[in-house]
């Protein structure tokens, strides 16, 4: 069921950003949390999966918006790659505390 689940994410976040940003600026607020769930409790590399997917839904609104708002393409990349950044970091940090915490009670 979790792969199920896992496939269905992925292909929802797919369509948001393949909508040219529109779909992205409505679904970002539960793709992200989404991604996050998927990502917790599981290895390095998965949780790097969903990070990357979690940027990315994060990177699409933050560009667009600050588009929308000054007009300055420049800015919107700039304002779109911190959250994008911030969001990875996020992720890859909270999941390297977690799977260390996992190695120190020698839980798998």
């Amino acid at each position: 069921m979790r792969i199920v689940g896992a496939v269905v994410l992925v292909a929802a976040t797919l369509v948001c950003l393949a909508s040219m940003g529109g779909a992205m600026l409505v679904a970002v607020w539960a793709l992200v949390p989404l991604h996050w769930l998927a990502a917790r409790g599981r290895g390095p590399v998965t949780v790097a999966f969903w990070a990357l997917l979690a940027g990315a839904s994060a990177f699409v609104p933050g560009a667009l918006w600050t588009y929308v708002l000054t007009r300055a393409e420049v800015l919107g990349l700039l304002v779109g790659a911190g959250a994008f950044v911030a969001v990875v970091t996020w992720f890859l940090r909270s999941g390297a505390d977690a799977y260390e915490a996992r190695l120190r009670t020698g839980s798998p």
